[in-house]
């Protein structure tokens, strides 16, 4: 009886230290009660950087193709670049369809390029408050209730979902029907008001601008020198337990809640050869079957792709605040135009910050610099 390897790229976000998960790797067994003539090597990659997964994967496609491994798990723009590339397998019309039938839009849109699947959606992760219950008695609905909020108000600044979303959430676009980027001055503006009353009245550190997670200050949350802050629902679940009395709202915006700004991680088939393709397949529809997804999300700390998944947690509190907070996401943007205007709003919330310019004058230089003049 010949003996298949089949090998599985995770990155450290879900194996921590390189660490393979438990929970996976009993799901793996399991799948190998099925298929004893399966054997499972698998590794952990960093995420990005000249040592993350897509170059790795690259650099094995050169030098040595047979190391290369079946299944790897990919960020959204790394899924992209590695389809363009023709590194990974279409997968489209291949999964069941009661695993892509549950998954969350943002999910599907996660794992999809040029109209067809080449990911399977796994975990994904996005922004929410966290609060004190003593402190503050009605969560922030807009952004002007921060204002009202016992200080600091910590957040992210240096990371380009937050500002995004809450654009996004006033009606304002990256990219025209031409798909060149773009940016709506009235929405942004309103946006970087906000910004600079709260620095004015000294709602917000200016350390927030150090910050591109909430790793940086989850320490000061936990200590009591804040009473709330932005977090990744990964931190946030990471944390839970120090948290005490600590409940979450949605992010604000100007007139509402903000737009979700979501990232997370898809699996990739690599393999060509059309025998190993079917077992990988049938591994996939394995894994993300409800049930197994949702243990390995609940004890890895991230949100599941799929709905019924976030139900297998049995938290039914946050489970249901967890699915509105994905039902309205969108990706964190990855497309070279959609990057621009999103980078020249990040630019202008910074000067900000800093005081250096006005909300007006902010506003003006971020859409002039994302402008193309008619050709």
């Amino acid at each position: 009886m010949s003996r298949r390897t089949l090998r599985l790229w995770l990155v450290e976000p879900l194996a921590p230290g390189g660490a393979i998960p438990a929970v996976l790797l009993e799901q793996l067994e399991a799948f190998r009660a099925r298929h004893p003539t399966v054997i499972f090597d698998v590794r952990a990659k960093l995420p990005s950087g000249a040592d993350g997964v897509l170059e790795v994967l690259r650099s094995t496609l050169a030098v040595a193709p047979d190391a290369l491994p079946d299944l790897v798990l990919l960020s959204r723009a790394d899924l992209v670049s590695a389809a363009t590339a023709n590194l990974v397998q279409r997968l489209e019309g291949r999964l069941p369809e009661e695993v892509v039938s549950d998954w969350f839009p943002v999910a599907r849109e996660m794992s999809t390029f040029n109209g067809e699947l080449y990911g399977a959606s796994y975990v994904l992760d996005g922004q929410h408050l966290v609060f004190r219950q003593s402190a503050v008695e009605t969560p922030p609905v807009v952004l002007d209730d921060l204002l009202d909020v016992p200080p600091p108000f910590l957040f992210p600044a240096g990371n380009i979902d937050t500002i995004v979303g809450q654009y996004m959430a006033g009606g304002g676009r990256l990219i025209d029907d031409e798909g060149r980027a773009v940016l709506d001055p009235d929405p942004l503006l309103a946006v970087l008001e906000f910004y600079q009353r709260a620095i004015q009245e000294n709602v917000l550190p200016l350390t927030v601008l150090e910050y591109d997670n909430a790793d940086g200050y989850v320490e000061d949350y936990l200590s009591g020198l804040s009473t709330i802050a932005q977090m990744n629902a990964s931190t946030y679940l990471r944390r839970r337990n120090e948290m005490g009395s600590s409940n979450v709202a949605l992010v604000p915006a100007v007139e509402g809640p903000s737009v979700t700004v979501i990232t997370g991680w898809s699996w990739a088939m690599v393999t060509t050869d059309p025998d190993r393709q079917a077992l990988v397949v049938e591994l996939l529809g394995w894994l993300m079957q409800p049930e197994r997804l949702g243990a390995f999300s609940r004890d890895s700390r991230w949100l599941p792709s799929q709905r019924t998944a976030l139900q297998i947690w049995g938290d039914e509190a946050y489970g249901a605040f967890a699915e509105a907070l994905l039902a309205e996401a969108t990706l964190r943007p990855t497309s070279a135009a959609r990057l621009t205007a999103a980078r020249a709003m990040q630019d202008a919330l910074r000067s900000v910050l800093l005081e250096r310019l006005t909300a007006q004058e902010a506003t003006n230089a971020a859409v002039a610099s994302v402008t193309q003049p008619d050709s």
